[in-house]
C-alpha cells in the first residue's frame, strides 16, 4: 500500500482532484471531469494473470517494453513517446501493474522513474 502523498511526490504534482479506490486497483486523477485526458496514475493488482499478456498488450500499441527487476521479483517497464509509463512487477501468478501518465500536460517528473519509485514501495510493502 502507498499513500496519496506519497503517489503526488512520486508524480511530481501538489494533489489530486479525484482518488478511485476498489478491489484491484487505484486510480489517482488531476481533473475530476476527465481522467483518462488529464495526467493520472493507477494501480492494479492482477491475480492469477499472466504478465506476459499485458507486456505483450503494451508492446502492440507501441510501447517497447524492456525487462526489469524491483525487490527481487522480475517485471518490465515500457513507454513511448508521448505515452503513459507501464510497469509490471511478478509475483508468482499474480503481478502488479503501475501506469503514470502526463497526457497532454508537461511532465513534471520522468514518468517511468515515478512508476519505477511506486513499484518499489510496493514490493518492500508486499507481505510474503
Amino acid at each position: 500500500m502507498v499513500t496519496d502523498d506519497e503517489v503526488a511526490g512520486a508524480f511530481a504534482i501538489r494533489g489530486f482532484a479525484t482518488v478511485v479506490r476498489n478491489l484491484v486497483g487505484c486510480q489517482w486523477q488531476m481533473s475530476a471531469q476527465d481522467g483518462q485526458g488529464a495526467p493520472h496514475v493507477s494501480f492494479s493488482w492482477y491475480r492469477g494473470s499472466p504478465i506476459g499478456r499485458e507486456r505483450a498488450d503494451s508492446e502492440l500499441i507501441g510501447r517497447p517494453a524492456n525487462d526489469i527487476e524491483v525487490g527481487g521479483h522480475p517485471g518490465f517497464v515500457a513507454s513511448g513517446s508521448g505515452r503513459p509509463c507501464e510497469l509490471g512487477v511478478q509475483f508468482d501468478d499474480d503481478f502488479v501493474h503501475w501506469s503514470t501518465w502526463y497526457a497532454g500536460e508537461v511532465p513534471t517528473a520522468d514518468p517511468c522513474a515515478a512508476a519505477r519509485q511506486l513499484a518499489e514501495l510496493t514490493v518492500s510493502r508486499a507481505v510474503p
